[in-house]
């Protein structure tokens, strides 16, 4: 009774309600069973670990399947003929196929409740199919403590269901794909922190509690919880990662009994690191028996990882011989796994020597120096690398470290690997045939890279292209200036000729035309048409007519939006060495709210690599105007505020200097931001002052 939900919704409701509460000194299954027949149990409250306790004890103890095949192979048939029918006729027939299995419940029991934690997309299909649906719900001891449950009859796997009658659920900076901070507005929320306005404040802002869970919302109103803000796993690639996404995917590998997903400090980002027990199908006690256990999961991890985003691959793999910690909601107690793995890291991580051998000294010169990269940037003593060693399991590379090693493949021995064959190259191996059998796949690439109209110098297109782009850009400054009545600040900052990179927030599409208006106005039309604008690939360029229209019109050029690849730096790095510049949004996509976003490191990245100034700029006014999901403009006042140029010296070949390449484009691309928002900030004020 000491727990929220139970008082509450387990208590007070079966009292209000004139119900009958049992309570049992047990948690053995069979107790529990025992007393729902004797008291004719129609309604349990519970958490996922009990049900799951459950669940096993009716397969083990009163259906006996694991000592009858036949009976495991009637089982597994009666569920597919359940699923079957619900799902054709949408009818569930669970009760009449496994009316046994109901009167061990007692026979009366009507639905199940779970809270305190996930419930689990497989509990809730082997409790469904036996037509006993759990419904399960969301809340929080501040707010007394439901927020939201599923729908009688209308329960949603994987859901926390809809928010009770008064209560208001929203999202709090959703990303691109909806996910944010779930807040919420109850009746029932808390007044404070008993003595403690701080962590009161904390949380409660506007009236809004903020529950620290990352959610998303659906178009029927159903809410899903993802994970804890805490628990995200920030890549060098700058990439938000849910560990329970990557839990459920890789929990799909029969060997994999349970696995914790988690992110370990590297320098300013974090490791995906996936701590795991194998399924008892070897003697844990003999070695060859683990060695061979974790092989065979190791290459069914590596069989996923190539269908998935570099971002959503392992990058270390730990396998237990135990249980993993959990708590008493029978969630992975994640602050107790990272410890216990912390400590065995400290203890297997051997101290690094640049005078370690590269394969017991054999190999070229080439693969000698290969070798040493290979080490320098994940960390691993060069001797223990070997050809089938794999690159992002084994070494834990993320997206931005391969871009850092193919440019270095590249700057030292020549070899030009495309974004085609790049996402193939797995092991140490497969790199080291690139560079000892150069091919000319690269250059057919790059080429056809080159072809992109948007990519050549200005004076290099023909002479209809120039027109088009001189025409539109005519009708951009006219629309800006007598529509939007744009304003432009501090443009002395802006170098009288490229190369040079502008970096500006992004709220709108008509960011792009808001700095083509005001380049033209600062430095004149003939420069502003030497301007290249990044644009993400998979929105501007998926169709034929979209990329001809902007990069016909626009001066777009097509980047990847997630990751930084080889021949998008190529390509930035071709048109700079025109002597043109470039305008990139490092936010990587439109901000909602207006507000500006994390950088994407990929900016500091290019910047570093290429050694040009970066000018850091500020649009105010495009998200008042066409906010993110408008499609007409409304008329608002423009501005655009440049910022003193960051002057950035190319990184050193060899890699050496302060910090490593990874930590320093973080912090150019902090920087850049920095400066951003200080343009920001005064923008405001010099709208308050108005």
């Amino acid at each position: 009774l000491s727990h929220a939900l139970e008082f509450t919704c387990g208590f007070l409701m079966a009292i209000y309600g004139g119900a009958t509460v049992t309570y049992v000194h047990s948690l053995k299954p069979k107790v529990i069973l025992e007393s729902m027949q004797e008291t004719g149990t129609t309604c349990m409250l519970g958490v996922p670990t009990l049900y799951a306790l459950i669940r096993d004890d009716i397969e083990r103890r009163i259906l006996r399947t694991p000592k009858s095949v036949l009976k495991t192979n009637l089982l597994n048939t009666s569920k597919r003929v359940s699923q079957s029918v619900e799902r054709k006729l949408g009818k569930n027939i669970g009760r009449q196929l496994f009316s046994r299995l109901h009167q061990e419940f007692g026979g009366q029991i009507r639905l199940f409740v779970s809270g305190g934690s996930a419930l689990g997309e497989e509990l809730y299909d082997e409790f469904k199919v036996l037509g006993m649906p759990i419904y399960e719900g969301y809340g929080l001891t501040e707010t007394a403590p439901v927020l939201t449950v599923n729908p009688l009859q209308r329960s949603r796997k994987g859901s926390a269901g809809k928010p009770l009658p008064g209560v208001e659920i929203g999202i709090f900076h959703p990303d691109k794909e909806g996910i944010g901070e779930i807040i919420a507005q109850s009746p029932s929320l808390m007044k404070g922190y008993y003595n403690n306005p701080t962590a009161t404040e904390a949380v409660i802002k506007e009236g809004w509690f903020h529950t620290g869970d990352l959610g998303w919302v659906d178009a029927d109103g159903y809410v899903y919880v993802t994970g804890r803000i805490k628990d995200v796993i920030v890549t060098g690639a700058g990439k938000n990662v849910y560990p329970a996404d990557l839990e459920a995917i890789y929990q799909s590998i029969p060997a994999i009994k349970e696995i914790c997903v988690l992110g370990v400090k590297s320098g300013l980002t974090e490791d995906i690191h996936a701590v795991l027990t194998p399924n008892p199908n070897a003697d844990p006690l003999e070695t060859h028996a683990q060695a061979e256990m974790k092989k065979e999961i190791q290459r069914e991890i590596q069989k996923i990882g190539k269908e998935l985003p570099s971002y959503h691959r392992l990058q270390h793999i730990h396998v237990w011989f135990e249980p993993l910690p959990r708590n008493d909601s029978g969630e992975f107690c994640r602050e107790a796994v990272r410890r216990k793995l912390l400590e065995e890291l400290q203890q297997e991580r051997p101290l690094f020597s640049e005078a370690s051998p590269t394969q017991s000294g054999q190999g070229t010169n080439q693969e000698e120096e290969l070798f040493r990269e290979l080490s320098r940037l994940s960390g691993i003593p060069p001797q223990e690398i070997k050809e089938d060693t794999h690159l992002y399991s084994d070494l834990g590379f993320d997206s931005l470290m391969t871009i850092q090693l193919l440019l270095f493949a590249e700057n030292h021995f020549g070899v030009s690997v495309s974004d085609q064959v790049a996402p193939t190259l797995q092991t140490v191996g497969q790199l080291l045939a690139q560079v000892r059998f150069q091919t000319p796949v690269a250059d057919k690439a790059r080429a056809k890279g080159r072809r992109i109209r948007s990519s050549r110098p200005y004076a290099e297109r023909s002479a209809i292209d120039r027109w088009l782009l001189g025409s539109c850009h005519r009708v951009l400054s006219l629309l800006y200036q007598k529509y939007f009545h744009l304003k432009v600040y501090n443009q002395e900052h802006l170098p009288a000729a490229g190369p040079y990179i502008i970096a500006a927030n992004h709220s709108s599409h008509l960011d792009g035309g808001a700095m083509i208006s005001a380049v033209s106005e600062a430095l004149g039309p003939q420069e502003a048409r030497r301007m290249h604008i990044l644009g993400a690939r998979d929105y501007f360029f998926d169709t034929a007519l979209k990329s001809w229209f902007f990069s016909t019109f626009l001066n777009l050029v097509p980047v990847e939006r997630e990751e930084t690849s080889l021949a998008g730096l190529r390509m930035v790095k071709s048109i700079l060495s025109g002597g043109e510049s470039v305008l990139i949004f490092p936010e990587g996509t439109r901000s909602r709210t207006g507000q500006l976003q994390e950088f994407k490191p990929g900016v500091g990245l290019i910047a570093q690599e290429l050694g040009v100034p970066v000018v850091p700029a500020y649009i105010q006014g495009t998200h008042r105007a066409m906010p993110v999901g408008k499609t007409f403009p409304r008329r608002r006042g423009i501005e655009v505020f440049f910022a003193p140029a960051i002057l950035v010296e190319t990184a050193p070949p060899d890699g050496s200097g302060e910090g490593t390449n990874d930590e320093r484009y973080r912090q150019l691309a902090q920087e850049i931001r920095t400066g951003i928002a200080g343009l920001a900030s005064g923008s405001d004020t010099r709208a308050a002052n108005r």
